[in-house]
């Protein structure tokens, strides 16, 4: 084989592939479910929440102090002192807070 048929072969191996690929592509994503429209949790920017520790210790609560939302996702809430999001099955609503709890932050870290 010369280096003309070899080119040749190539191209049709590629527009097959292509092909083969463009096909195929769309049934997977037709068959992918549809994201959620529904929101996990009810939570918004401002609340406070209690974070459920993932591993607490004997004798110590398993939800943290009241926290302040700063953004939530469909799925997750991001709250002041954490650097990462957490999931809302982890987080519950927080009791009433004093109203001198509410004008100042209620934790600081």
């Amino acid at each position: 084989m010369d280096l003309t048929q070899l080119q040749e072969l190539q191209q049709n191996y590629v527009k097959q592939l292509f092909s083969f690929v463009s096909k195929y592509s769309q049934q997977v994503i037709d068959s992918l479910p549809l994201p959620t429209e529904k929101l996990m949790h009810n939570f918004l920017p401002g609340d406070y929440v209690l974070v459920r520790s993932l591993k607490p210790n004997t004798g110590e609560p398993r939800y943290g102090p009241p926290t302040q939302v700063l953004l939530v996702t469909h799925t997750a809430v991001k709250v002041k002192g954490q650097p990462q999001w957490i999931y809302a099955s982890r987080i519950k609503a927080s009791p009433p807070l004093p109203t001198s709890m509410t004008s100042q932050a209620a934790v600081t870290t």
